[in-house]
């Protein structure tokens, strides 16, 4: 039975912040192949009887300001412990992944910490990595199937839910009486976009929304560009807009919505409400420039290393291999008072 240990607050993740120091904001190295050496560093925390210990790191993409900050200080991490680590990086593809995957369970390593690419398509993996006897941590988003040592996550309908209330009351005023809204999804084959999208409809149905449409984009920009394009040319009245990740979208709509001549400041008239996800540098940029309204943001920094923390436990005996621990992080939400607040993930970034 999967057992949900805790919710964890700002002041948790300021003190592992200071645990990872300011190296966390490094772009991350390139990928190591499966044939190169695991890295090294100057021994430290080895685990029992001084054990060297590998961590396998099979992550699913660098290519996003969250994705990158996972794995930097996935990294420093291990090198502050004196672990080693082998870095292999799916792109996005959950093939890639599978394959990542089995290799890191053929170079027997000691653990795999990953964010799964598909929740489902993963589960094969989990499940393999459960018969070798490896523990598995992820980060982010679960699997559907296999054992885990611990899942550190978002608590992503809270997210969603938490976004969609801010939508309610920055609608209200804005003197909006009818929220209508255009929804952008994330890949629904994650538990992350299925479960902020929940949250959201959950929040959209309790305040009266009327959903115009939910418009799939698979948390790829140029699909999120032509998504709100789409949507907002079908439905020239609609007057909100939900995406469930700053960090993919939200350049890519703005954008759009200027396309459309339809970025207003808050406070125009005609101004489009504008609540997201993640809390990415361009969500805060909009917040800031005053043309997204909020954004519930994600606690990233703290993610890797809570994960690798549950891995020292496992070293240290106290947990099984399959011990399914949950821990969900509650959203931070940034409005223009406290877009500036160095507890924010993206203002950590180039610190």
């Amino acid at each position: 039975m999967k057992k949900l240990a805790s919710v964890f607050l700002v002041l948790v993740l300021t003190l592992s912040l200071a645990a990872c120091g300011t190296a966390a904001t490094n772009t991350p190295s390139a990928p190591v192949s499966p044939s190169d050496s695991p890295s090294s560093a100057a021994p430290s925390s080895q685990g029992p009887a001084d054990k060297e210990i590998t961590v396998g790191i099979a992550h699913y993409s660098t290519a996003d300001q969250g994705a990158a900050l996972y794995a930097t200080i996935a990294k420093n991490h291990c090198d502050q412990k004196g672990w080693k680590y082998v870095f292999l990086d799916a792109n996005n593809d959950a093939e890639k992944q599978a394959k990542d995957f089995q290799d890191l369970i053929n170079m027997k390593v000691d653990v795999i910490l990953t964010v799964p690419v598909d929740s489902a398509a993963i589960s094969d993996s989990v499940i393999a990595a459960n018969k070798a006897g490896i523990p598995v941590a992820m980060m982010d988003r679960s699997s559907e199937e296999g054992d885990f040592l611990a899942l550190v996550q978002s608590d992503n309908m809270k997210h969603g839910y938490e976004s969609g209330v801010a939508m309610a009351k920055a609608a209200k005023e804005q003197g909006i009486e009818e929220v209508k809204v255009i929804e952008i999804l994330g890949d629904m084959t994650s538990s992350a976009g299925k479960e902020r999208h929940e949250g959201f409809i959950k929040a959209a149905e309790e305040n009266g929304f009327k959903i115009l449409q939910s418009l799939a984009a698979n948390w790829d920009s140029d699909e999120g560009y032509k998504a709100v394009m789409d949507g907002f040319t079908a439905h020239p009245d609609a007057n909100a807009l939900f995406l469930p990740s700053d960090n993919c979208y939200a350049s890519s709509a703005l954008s759009a919505l200027d396309q459309l001549k339809l970025l207003k400041p808050i406070g125009d008239k005609k101004h489009i409400v504008i609540t997201c996800v993640d809390g990415g540098s361009a969500g805060l940029d909009g917040i800031r420039q005053g043309t997204i309204d909020v954004t519930a943001s994600q606690q990233v920094s703290y993610m890797p290393v809570a994960a690798l923390e549950y891995f020292e436990k496992y070293l240290n005996g106290e947990l099984e291999a399959t011990a399914n621990e949950i821990v969900e992080l509650d959203p931070i939400v940034v409005t223009k008072e406290n877009v500036e607040s160095k507890d924010l993930w993206a203002n950590q970034l180039g610190k």
